[in-house]
């Protein structure tokens, strides 16, 4: 019964993933072609990967959703998954720097976030994780109460820069990066 189910994971592979994955790094992919699909995103840039343009709080949303849930599925499966995922994440990115040239902010600003937990992420490997893992707490004489109060500001930083991207209106008119999205 198990070589059927590998046989059918297979199939799938073949049949829709494999293409999906290479119609996403072709040029020619028309059902990636968001100027087609109208208002549906309320998108009439670039495409979805591109990192230049305006994007406004409905496609942002939209295309977050979108990209978390299609890399948290693909990046399931064993061994390739993180792999697999890397389009969405790539996506996730450019929708993310394309709302922060609608806000009239450079794109780099989202490494700001990405530094804190890449610190928090080091000094959790630092203190013997995931082996050894330390437990939190906020007693600040010990290494892992650094390391908790760290995790809380990378937490804050986070939810700081998703509030601000999320739900701040874009500015009005042209701006430094292009023209205003008609969303």
């Amino acid at each position: 019964m198990s070589w059927i189910v590998g046989l059918w994971i297979v199939i799938i592979l073949v049949r829709w993933v494999l293409p999906s994955v290479w119609n996403f790094f072709a040029h020619s992919a028309t059902w990636l072609d968001w100027s087609r699909r109208g208002k549906v995103l309320g998108h009439r840039g670039p495409g979805p990967r591109s990192f230049k343009g305006r994007a406004g709080r409905r496609e942002w949303w939209l295309s977050m959703l979108g990209n978390t849930l299609a890399g948290a599925i693909i990046g399931a499966v064993p061994t390739i998954g993180p792999l697999l995922s890397l389009p969405w994440l790539i996506g996730s990115l450019a929708v993310s720097a394309r709302r922060l040239h609608d806000l009239s902010l450079s794109a780099w600003f989202q490494l700001i976030p990405m530094a804190f937990g890449a610190v928090f992420i080091a000094g959790y490997m630092h203190l013997g994780a995931p082996d050894n893992a330390p437990a939190f707490t906020f007693d600040m004489q010990t290494p892992a109460g650094w390391m908790t109060a760290l995790g809380a500001a990378a937490a804050i930083v986070y939810l700081g820069f998703y509030l601000i991207v999320g739900f701040a209106p874009g500015k009005s008119g042209p701006n430094f990066y292009a023209e205003a999205d008609p969303a």
